[in-house]
């Protein structure tokens, strides 16, 4: 009990110094000057990660939201760093799939392909050798919104869903 208080209040200190104006809530340009693992993330990285983690709609995170969210960026951190086998600071498509599939993204390599290629279209920086953690945090931000959405749909918790045209074009406007 005593570790886990620690862990929370180690959690309240870290919200605390990112919350600048106190509200109680980090917004995305806030949560963009937190640093993670020595770096800072884009303003567009953090208007991502908001969207997945604000359960309520605020377009911000509460100290519990943000909790789930540092819980999920130490995870992908975690697939990342034992991913990278080549220390190179990037990642190439099977060391993605890898780091997915250890960050609980079950997927075929043909989705991750698509996917990868995906996130590799219209941005110069990645063509440089793969993924660097905060576009491999990106992927995975889209895909826990994929799957929160799914989950939304998935009444029957099977892994499957039946939807039609306009709720399709709901669920891809909405991500």
């Amino acid at each position: 009990i005593a570790a886990n208080q620690a862990k929370l209040m180690e959690l309240r200190g870290w919200f605390k110094s990112v919350d600048k104006d106190n509200s109680g809530h980090i917004t995305a340009r806030e949560l963009s000057q937190m640093q993670f693992a020595g770096q800072k993330f884009s303003l567009a990285t953090a208007e991502k990660l908001i969207k997945v983690f604000d359960l309520d709609g605020s377009r911000s995170i509460s100290f519990h939201e943000y909790a789930a969210l540092h819980q999920f960026i130490s995870g992908m951190n975690t697939a990342y760093q034992q991913h990278d086998r080549d220390g190179s600071g990037k990642l190439d498509e099977k060391e993605v799939h890898l780091a997915l599939q250890a960050g609980g993204f079950q997927l075929s390599s043909q989705t991750v392909r698509q996917l990868y290629r995906k996130f590799k279209q219209g941005n110069t920086s990645f063509a440089a050798g793969g993924l660097n953690f905060e576009q491999f945090l990106c992927m995975a931000a889209y895909l826990g919104q994929c799957r929160a959405t799914f989950m939304v749909h998935d009444t029957n918790r099977n892994g499957w869903i039946q939807i039609n045209l306009e709720t399709l074009v709901q669920i891809t406007t909405a991500l």
